[in-house]
């Protein structure tokens, strides 16, 4: 006769590997992801920078909220409120940009996430390329699933 199988310990074994493999991932996902820098002078923290980097990547499509989640929080327990956080996070972004005299350029697209125009992204990435960036704010330069679409839908006007 077969020995009976405790579905219980298998269950649990392919849980802790599973929870290992997501890890593995997940750093792995941070390493390969290159990194953006922004000017000290805008004063981003790292979760306003990652936004950021969100928004310019998606341009000139919407950035949803729900890839900002992932670029703020990662695959992480999520605030209590996540769209509210993103606003805030957003307002302060903002504020803070225009103190130092740059117009973020982007808007929000109600219920949906936050968009900018491929102007207003390049203009703001020439401010990035001419910036002395010495200690600059870094974050992990956010790649949508859909850039190499995007790319051929821009390329062909």
């Amino acid at each position: 006769m077969n020995a009976p199988i405790n579905l219980h310990g298998v269950i649990a074994a392919l849980r802790e590997e599973n929870d290992i493999l997501r890890e593995t991932v997940r750093q792995l996902r941070e390493e390969l992801a290159p990194q953006i820098a922004f000017p000290k002078a805008w004063r981003l923290t790292p979760q306003r920078a990652a936004v950021l980097s969100c928004i310019m990547a998606a341009s000139p499509h919407v950035a949803k909220h729900s890839r900002i989640y992932a670029a703020v929080w990662g695959s992480g327990d999520l605030p209590e409120d996540p769209r509210n956080q993103v606003q805030i996070l957003v307002c302060e972004m903002r504020r803070r940009m225009r103190a130092a005299g740059v117009d973020p350029g982007f808007v929000s697209v109600f219920c949906v996430g936050y968009r900018m125009t491929l102007a207003d992204r390049d203009r703001l990435q020439a401010i990035i390329d001419r910036a002395d960036l010495g200690k600059a704010v870094t974050a992990r330069r956010c790649v949508s699933a859909t850039d190499a679409a995007d790319k051929q839908e821009i390329a062909r006007g």
